[in-house]
């Protein structure tokens, strides 16, 4: 399970967390999107942010894209 972090600069970022039980209450899943090195992957995410979505860096050097079931 992903969590949500907030860094000291007020920018937040996933962290896996391991000892996070999925639950009923959880509407939705952290879908890997891209590499954050990859060139193409800030045109993705203004596109997806543009069209309502909600992108987050991970710290594994992803970007992650929730998506509610």
């Amino acid at each position: 399970m992903w969590s949500l972090r907030l860094k000291d600069t007020g920018e937040f970022y996933l962290t896996y967390d391991r000892e996070r039980r999925f639950t009923r209450d959880l509407r939705g899943r952290w879908e890997f999107l891209g590499e954050q090195s990859n060139a193409y992957i800030p045109h993705v995410i203004r596109t997806n942010q543009n069209n309502g979505y909600l992108c987050c860096n991970d710290d594994e050097g992803g970007v992650r894209i929730l998506v509610l079931e």
